[in-house]
């Protein structure tokens, strides 16, 4: 047995009226329910599989071939100095960064600086120069030393240092919150897209040195030495060593005390910067003598100055 079932179809005007819908007697609704809710869903499967495969192909006219290598697995650059987290004087003068590139090819490079505090970054391009050894004092070349020579990590090694005005900004935007310093290379075949990649971070102080350096240039020139006698230079090589002031703001220090006749050593100043106290080793280097006088532009050092820690002279 059939059942003729009227279905409502909008009509057109001028088209013929459609015939009825047979359905067969043994039509069950709950059954025909469940199959077209199972058609909906095949539908909807294929339609999620076939947005999947497109968005794996990539956007229409994008090339295929084209590999961009993630940033993690770019080869590292390593930054010997500044080691990372370091804390730099307000006052110090521009450090040199130097780092070493495993990548090939490399021929230049990017530096950014990031900082923490909000303010805008900073770029600046690198040729990467190389470390080289600084000027030679002929007359502390001797048979018992050597010219100086780059070990093999410094000879690898690439260089930037940033110009005042690029270092005055880093310092102060990196007090409240460290400057992120990122170096990436590139090569010569592909100026957009890094080869490698370091980075390192750094503050500046909020506390200044204060007050300028006083220290000992001695030149690296051992000598032989007698069982009891401190004697670290021959004796015709002490008049080399130079006592050098510097303020860590200034680029290079100035000499201020200089052709000794006798070695000294140890020195310490007052609280109050008044006063100077100087190991002075004598003659024989038998650490008996300490000098103790006032802070002067000009000073001049007399026996009257001198505590004697040995006055029987023995060693």
């Amino acid at each position: 047995m059939e059942i003729p079932v009227e279905r409502p179809t909008p009509s057109v005007p001028g088209a013929a009226s459609p015939a009825p819908t047979v359905l067969p007697a043994s039509w069950d609704p709950e059954r025909v329910g469940i199959e077209n809710r199972t058609r909906v869903a095949v539908v909807v499967i294929v339609a999620t599989l076939m947005t999947l495969t497109v968005i794996n192909r990539g956007t229409v006219g994008q090339p295929q071939n084209e590999q961009v290598v993630p940033a993690a697995s770019l080869p590292s650059i390593t930054i010997d100095y500044p080691l990372d987290g370091s804390i730099f004087p307000p006052e110090i003068t521009p450090p040199t960064f130097i780092w070493r590139d495993t990548a090939e090819n490399v021929t230049r490079w990017q530096i950014d600086i990031a900082f923490r505090d909000g303010s805008a970054g900073m770029h600046a391009p690198s040729a990467g120069e190389r470390v080289a050894i600084g000027e030679i004092d002929q007359s502390c070349v001797s048979s018992t030393n050597e010219l100086p020579k780059l070990t093999p990590e410094q000879a690898a090694a690439h260089t930037w240092i940033p110009t005042a005005g690029v270092w005055e900004a880093i310092k102060k935007h990196s007090v409240t919150g460290a400057a992120a310093v990122t170096i990436s290379g590139f090569s010569a075949q592909d100026a957009e897209h890094a080869a490698s990649r370091g980075h390192v971070t750094i503050h500046t102080s909020q506390d200044p040195v204060g007050a300028p350096i006083f220290y000992r240039d001695v030149p690296l020139m051992p000598s032989e030495t007698e069982k009891g006698i401190i004697k670290p230079l021959a004796p015709s090589a002490i008049r080399l060593i130079q006592w050098r002031l510097r303020n860590i703001g200034d680029s290079e220090g100035r000499v201020v005390l200089k052709d000794m006749v006798t070695c000294a050593n140890c020195h310490s100043f007052s609280r109050d910067g008044k006063t100077m106290g100087m190991d002075m080793d004598g003659p024989q280097n038998d650490k008996g003598l300490y000098a103790i006088v006032p802070v002067q532009p000009q000073m001049t050092i007399n026996t009257t100055d001198m505590v004697n820690w040995n006055p029987s002279q023995d060693r």
